[in-house]
Formats: C-alpha cells, structure tokens, sequence
C-alpha cells in the first residue's frame, strides 16, 4: 500500500488489524513494528487505546537503544520485581543506566500506567541526560516552577518530541500504546 510521507509515496505493507492506514501514526506504529520495538499482541493488534505500562516503556526504550548487552543483577534493585519477572533485564539495565529509580518503598511497578511527565524522564535520561534550561516547561499552563520534571518535559518540547497540546502538556496522563509511538520514532530522530 502507498502512503505519503513528506510528499513522496512509501509503500509499506498493513500489519495491524486495528491500525488502519488512515490512523494519525500508522507509519510510526508500523516503523516500530519493522524494527522490533514493538512486535504488537496476539491477533495482530497494536491494542492503540491501552495505556503503556512502565514496563512496556522501558523494554520500548531499551529496545530501541539497541538492546544493549548487560548482565542482570542477581539481587533485584526494586522490592516488587525479582530476577525471574520476564523483563528483569531491560529493567535493571534502565536502574543501572540512572533511567529510572525506585519509588520511596523501592518499588517499580511494573504494571503502572506510564505518566507523560515520567516517560518525558525516561527518554531524557535514555538520550544522555542533555543539560537543557527548564524554561520552555513553564509555557505549559499545567507544569509549575516546583516540578521536578520541568527539564525533561523542556527538552521534549524543545527537541520536537512531543510539544504537548498548545499550552497544555498534560505531565500526569497516562500514555496510551498509539500516543506513545510519536515520541519514540522522534526519540530515534533526535538521536541520530
């Protein structure tokens, strides 16, 4: 099937039985898809309105930092993830690279919906952690001076990541598996 992409034609081949061609991000969905970063679920679905776990994000991310070798920790950095929970090695690589640490009980939650501010830290930190000036977060009505993901959310928007909605960045919704596709191919972009 033909699709436009900035003015040229691009022939790629449907997979998603729930992502029909005309869908906002079908290109991304299906690039991640090509690469292995996310192969989708059963019956061919990308499941585009489910929320993203924080687990689902990390292995998204170590994936397409290019599954980087390393060796899992024998004792677990989290209280709620052990050594034998199926993505122990993306997360403890994420724990190891500084991309993400245990909340205040130690635990990670795997399951958790991720939140726009978090996966905005989680990419961040995924690209180096890039020194950047907060400044560009406050434009957004929702993210104040006290927030502790101003510098992120900034470099989100100032990168072409994801500029939010107007003046709105909406750092507490969840992050839905089509909403999140955007962001990573343009993570891709922004790394080179």
């Amino acid at each position: 099937m033909a699709v436009r992409e900035n003015g040229r034609n691009r022939f790629v081949t449907p997979y998603f039985v729930d992502v029909p061609v005309t869908h906002q991000y079908f290109l991304e969905i299906h690039d991640l898809r090509e690469q292995g970063i996310i192969p989708g679920w059963s019956g061919r679905k990308f499941r585009v309105k489910d929320a993203t776990t924080r687990n689902q994000a990390i292995t998204y991310l170590y994936r397409l930092l290019g599954s980087p070798s390393f060796t899992p920790p024998t004792r677990s950095p989290f209280s709620d993830i052990t050594p034998r929970h199926a993505q122990y090695r993306e997360v403890t690589w994420a724990h190891s690279k500084g991309i993400l640490e245990p909340f205040s009980d130690g635990d990670f939650r795997p399951s958790a919906a991720v939140r726009r501010d978090e996966l905005s830290r989680f990419l961040h930190r995924g690209a180096g952690s890039p020194k950047w000036s907060p400044a560009r977060a406050y434009e957004f009505s929702d993210v104040s001076k006290s927030s502790s993901y101003a510098t992120e959310i900034a470099w989100m928007a100032d990168t072409g990541i994801s500029a939010g909605w107007g003046r709105s960045f909406k750092p507490g919704d969840p992050v839905n598996h089509e909403r999140l596709a955007a962001p990573l191919t343009r993570f891709q972009g922004v790394l080179g």
